[in-house]
C-alpha cells in the first residue's frame, strides 16, 4: 500500500493542504498523526501538545503505529496520505523522531512543506493552535533541522523525498507524482 508522509512544522499547512488534496482524490485516504495518537491514547490533541518528555514523546510513535496499522485493516489497499511531524518542539527542544520510529509507519515516500518565515509566522498568528512560540530565527533553524531529517529518513528507508513549497500549486503535482512512483 502506498503511504505518502507529509511532514513540516507546525502551521506549515500540512492537515489544509492534504485534506483539499484527499477531497479531489476521493481514493485518497488522508490521516492525521496527532489524532491517530489521541485516538489510540484515549487523549485529546491538545494533552498530546502538552507532552515534554522524550519517552513520551516516542511512546505515542508507537501508539500511531499501532493506530495506523488499524486504520489500514479498516480502508484496505488504499493509498493514505498521512500528516505528521518529524521533528518536535517541546519549547525546550526539539527532538528529532529516529528513523525507525518513521520505519515502522512503512512510509513509500516523504514529503516535507516548507515556507519562508515569515509566511510561517503569519499563519501560525492566525490559527488558534497552542504551540511553542518561535522567532523568526527559530523557526528558521527548526525548518533546518526539519530539511535535514527528511533527506536523512529518505536516504535511510531508501524512499523517494520531496521538498515543496506549502501551497497547493505544488503541493498537488508533488503528491500524484510520490502516489504515481508506488503503483
Amino acid at each position: 500500500m502506498n503511504l505518502v508522509l507529509v511532514v513540516g512544522i507546525s502551521g506549515v499547512g500540512k492537515t489544509t493542504l492534504c485534506a483539499a488534496y484527499a477531497a479531489r482524490r476521493p481514493e485518497i485516504c488522508h490521516l492525521t498523526a496527532s489524532y491517530l495518537i489521541a485516538r489510540r491514547l484515549k487523549t485529546t490533541v491538545q494533552n498530546l501538545r502538552d507532552m515534554k518528555v522524550r519517552s513520551e514523546l516516542l511512546s505515542n510513535q508507537r501508539a500511531l503505529a499501532e493506530e495506523l496499522q488499524y486504520e489500514r485493516r479498516k480502508i484496505g489497499r488504499r493509498p493514505v496520505l498521512l500528516d505528521g511531524q518529524c521533528v518536535l518542539d517541546t519549547g525546550a527542544k526539539l527532538i528529532v523522531l529516529p528513523p525507525d520510529e518513521l520505519m515502522v509507519l512503512g512510509p513509500t515516500a516523504l514529503m516535507l512543506l516548507e515556507l519562508d518565515v515569515d509566511e510561517l509566522l503569519r499563519r501560525r498568528s492566525a490559527d488558534n493552535k497552542k504551540r511553542p512560540s518561535r522567532t523568526a530565527a527559530e523557526l528558521e533553524i527548526q525548518m533546518a533541522v526539519n530539511h535535514e531529517a527528511v533527506s536523512r529518513y529518505g536516504l535511510r528507508l531508501g524512499v523517494p523525498v520531496k521538498i515543496v513549497r506549502a501551497e497547493a500549486a505544488q503541493f498537488s503535482p508533488a503528491a500524484d507524482e510520490l502516489f504515481e512512483m508506488r503503483r
